[in-house]
């Protein structure tokens, strides 16, 4: 038997924000719910400015090599190019930020935050 102090499991520390949480509020890398939501918010964001980006690259390209005589079907593939990219980066970059702040990473890294 260890003779280290017992710490009871019903009270715990979020990773990200470092408030005492109930252990039923933190899901299963210990982050709470408004850290969730924030960080969700946050990537929703870039993932929109990459949607943005990709579905312009690819106007350019239309426009510039392709020079399509149907607009009604290229626009309606440059709409679910920014809806399919912005979806996928969303995911991509909300999945690097929960991954940098998990336990035992160096603290204060928030990536696509301006630290870290």
């Amino acid at each position: 038997m260890s003779k280290g102090r017992w710490i009871p499991l019903d009270h715990l520390i979020c990773v990200r924000c470092r408030e005492k949480r109930d252990a039923a509020d933190l899901d299963r890398i210990l982050w709470c719910e408004r850290c969730c939501a924030e960080v969700r918010r946050r990537a929703t964001l870039w993932g929109r400015l990459t949607g943005l980006f990709a579905a312009l690259a690819l106007v350019a390209w239309i426009a510039l090599a392709v020079r399509p005589r149907f607009l009604a079907v290229w626009a309606t593939i440059v709409v679910a190019a920014y809806w399919l990219g912005s979806k996928v980066s969303r995911e991509i970059i909300y999945g690097v930020i929960r991954v940098a702040h998990r336990p035992g990473h160096p603290e204060g890294l928030d990536l696509f935050n301006g630290q870290g």
